[in-house]
């Protein structure tokens, strides 16, 4: 059982028992950025910002906290806008944040894949 906020409990679903915690999903990301140099290790950090967002999108709905899921949508974008240098990579991501505010606001998380996925393989190409 868990608890919510408010005080009331729900069993927790099969779904999530089974799946790994989205943190170590995205545990390379982090040892990027504790092993980056210079500007490479924000870029890191951000990349593993935009993707806890997109994390929000992967089970084909918009999560229920959608006033939350916008505050990490804009905190995320304005980490992102104050990255140096502002690279192909900085691009990506912003563009990932972009569209992952469109998708909070329609409910249409197919939209959001597009441009996680130029990102992966513009990852798989440089490093």
């Amino acid at each position: 059982m868990r608890e919510h906020a408010i005080g009331q409990s729900d069993e927790w679903t099969e779904a999530e028992a089974d799946a790994p915690a989205a943190g170590h999903l995205h545990e390379a990301l982090l040892e990027r950025a504790a092993s980056a140099t210079g500007g490479e290790s924000g870029h890191a950090l951000g990349a593993f910002l935009v993707m806890r967002v997109v994390d929000h999108f992967a089970g084909g709905k918009v999560c229920e906290y959608v006033d939350a899921l916008a505050y990490q949508i804009d905190s995320t974008r304005e980490y992102l806008e104050h990255l140096q240098p502002r690279d192909t990579e900085a691009n990506h991501l912003l563009e990932i944040m972009r569209v992952g505010g469109v998708t909070a606001g329609s409910g249409n998380v197919r939209l959001v894949w597009a441009p996680v996925l130029a990102y992966a393989y513009w990852l798989e190409q440089e490093l």
